[in-house]
């Protein structure tokens, strides 16, 4: 099927190790949508809000994801750790002929998980 075209959204970070903060947005027809990601009945889950993307960012946030490189070699593929939970990553799982977004956790930092490859 049509992949959803995803936009990224850059924030300026006083804390550029942990990553650069983004946020990511689609759009469908003519509505917007952002991406955040909520608990619900204990589990993480990601989630697709109508509305825009917010233009300034001022601490925590749902919405924002830190970008670190997949690999330490490789530089054209990235993975995005969820800014409120440590060590939770966006992946993606099949479910059918489907692929949805979901929170993932690695147990360490240089686990290497194809799913939570995004290039």
């Amino acid at each position: 099927g049509n992949g959803m075209h995803f936009n990224i959204h850059y924030y300026k970070t006083t804390t550029p190790s942990a990553g650069m903060p983004v946020a990511f947005s689609v759009q469908v027809e003519d509505k917007s949508y952002y991406m955040c990601c909520e608990k619900e009945c204990g589990k993480m889950i990601v989630r697709f809000r109508e509305g825009e993307v917010p233009r300034e960012i001022p601490g925590e946030s749902n919405v924002i994801f830190f970008k670190k490189t997949f690999t330490p070699c490789s530089s054209s593929a990235f993975k995005f750790e969820y800014s409120l939970e440590e060590g939770m990553f966006l992946a993606f799982e099949e479910e059918g002929c489907l692929r949805k977004l979901i929170l993932k956790k690695l147990s360490s930092e240089d686990e290497v998980d194809e799913t939570t490859k995004i290039s």
